[in-house]
């Protein structure tokens, strides 16, 4: 909500990106990155443009994380439940941004709290699309309810992709894991296919609406084990959430 947003030098729209992108509103301002929905004015398109903000409390670097989540979306493009990376770019002045699609979505923490019944086919969307990330060998590492949008029609992404690992030699980014980290994440371990998976089933039981249905709460306990190796895919975790109907 802009009116709760923070008004020092760092929430204002920085000099410097591309004048055709007119901001519309400021959409939210955290410790990591301020949130703009723009209006490119030669396309006439609505955009989210996402600046990374600049903090002395927040050690992760800053570069690094456009570049990961940039390098994350270029694999990810036309994967059903990612948001499309539309431009990436540095000012003159060294403030790295990302400009997405629009999306007509709420963050899973702004619904709060879901009834089971539709929250089940929200988890198993996301874990699909978990799926298809980790067979791209990305994995989110932030998996959360601020990371999880949800739209009409049953439409839900995931957001947010500067924290991700992209496999073998992809150097860990920094800085501390989220609340719905795995046990290993707070040890340190580097992002995974098996702590995605537990994040996901974290951020379901934090915002369901009172104890989760049998079958469901089966599904999270297996996904929340302390031990990666006994957790399942996320593709088994989807079709634990919504099974076939016979």
């Amino acid at each position: 909500m802009p009116g709760a947003v923070d008004d020092s030098a760092e929430r204002r729209w920085p000099l410097g990106l591309p004048t055709r992108l007119r901001p519309v509103e400021l959409l939210s301002a955290g410790r990591a990155s301020v949130i703009w929905s723009v209006r490119d004015s030669e396309v006439g398109a609505d955009l989210v443009v996402k600046v990374l903000a600049p903090s002395d409390e927040w050690h992760i670097d800053r570069a690094s994380r456009v570049e990961t989540e940039a390098r994350a979306l270029a694999r990810l493009a036309g994967l059903d439940g990612v948001v499309a990376l539309r431009e990436v770019g540095r000012t003159d002045g060294g403030v790295g941004w990302l400009a997405y699609d629009r999306i007509d979505g709420e963050p899973l923490d702004r619904l709060a709290p879901l009834r089971w019944s539709e929250l089940v086919g929200v988890g198993a969307a996301v874990a699909r699309t978990l799926a298809g990330a980790h067979e791209r060998q990305v994995h989110h590492g932030d998996v959360s309810p601020s990371n999880v949008l949800v739209g009409g029609a049953g439409r839900c992404w995931l957001a947010d992709f500067g924290v991700a690992g992209l496999g073998p030699g992809h150097a860990d980014p920094g800085g501390l894991p989220p609340a719905f980290a795995a046990p290993e994440r707070l040890q340190g371990a580097l992002p995974s296919a098996a702590a995605d998976v537990f994040s996901l089933c974290r951020t379901l039981e934090h915002v369901g609406d009172g104890p989760a249905p049998e079958h469901v709460r089966r599904a999270l306990d297996a996904g929340l084990d302390d031990h990666p190796r006994r957790r399942p895919a996320a593709s088994d975790l989807a079709g634990s959430l919504c099974p076939p109907r016979s």
